[in-house]
């Protein structure tokens, strides 16, 4: 009995994981689609940039570790997007991009890949 209490707890959790996760990504999601619009305010695309940077630094660091779950396969593509993702965001803030609709559809994919 214990046992399958234990099992669905794990399994309880690991989804509420996927759904904060989610949950992030679309709010990040938000700020870059208004960050992206032509009336954007600065102040809109500082908070947008500051956020992906912010929930990309925690998933690597998540992803890093040894006791995560994921396929390794998975991980090390989930690590490239989080360098891009950086990078980019970097380089836009810097003004050397305006690829803000690239951050937009990889954030919208990897959040549809969670639900």
């Amino acid at each position: 009995m214990y046992k399958f209490a234990y099992e669905e707890t794990i399994e309880s959790s690991g989804a509420s994981a996927r759904d904060a996760e989610r949950q992030a990504l679309e709010h990040s999601l938000n700020l870059l689609r208004i960050a992206a619009q032509s009336s954007a305010t600065p102040a809109q695309k500082y908070e947008a940039l500051t956020f992906v940077n912010s929930l990309w630094s925690f998933l690597l660091e998540d992803l890093a570790k040894p006791d995560n779950a994921l396929p390794a396969g998975l991980r090390a593509s989930l690590i490239s997007i989080g360098f891009w993702m950086l990078r980019e965001s970097e380089a836009i803030g810097d003004g050397k991009s305006k690829n803000l609709s690239g951050l937009v559809e990889v954030t919208q994919m990897i959040s549809e890949g969670l639900q």
